[in-house]
């Protein structure tokens, strides 16, 4: 596995693995994320804390793979996420949004129980569709 380590323009230091893990290491948060395409689908699978240091890291990069691999549908699968704030909530709503305005939808997977109150209380689960597994996702979405 080849991996390349330089600074972004914020001058935080970034290593990116071409396996497709790209790890960022913000306010001593860490964000690890891993994408992966299945028909008109990017899925995101993050591993850790979905915060405000990790939460603008997360939204950039979804956008950017969505771009590139002209993906209109977005599935985040919540699986190894520990800990969401209100940044988190954010950054879901925006790509719910942005997915919307290409005709294609947000959804989530593997959502905790302590995820799923995250989602009942704020209302987004009212508007992001929960599944239980990604393979459910990508067959109804």
């Amino acid at each position: 596995m080849m991996s390349l380590k330089k600074k972004d323009k914020e001058g935080v230091w970034i290593n990116f693995a071409y396996s497709g893990v790209y790890l960022k290491y913000l306010g001593g948060s860490k964000m690890d994320i891993k994408f992966k395409k299945v028909k008109n689908c990017l899925i995101v699978y993050p591993t850790g804390e979905i915060d405000h240091h990790t939460s603008e890291v997360l939204k950039k990069e979804i956008d950017r793979h969505c771009e590139s691999t002209m993906s209109k549908n977005i599935i985040v699968d919540f699986g190894n996420v520990n800990f969401m704030d209100s940044s988190g909530i954010g950054m879901i709503i925006g790509r719910y949004k942005y997915t919307h305005g290409k005709g294609g939808k947000t959804v989530v997977t593997g959502v905790s129980d302590n995820l799923r109150k995250i989602f009942t209380l704020s209302g987004l689960g009212r508007i992001i569709k929960i599944y239980p597994t990604v393979e459910d996702a990508v067959e109804n979405i």
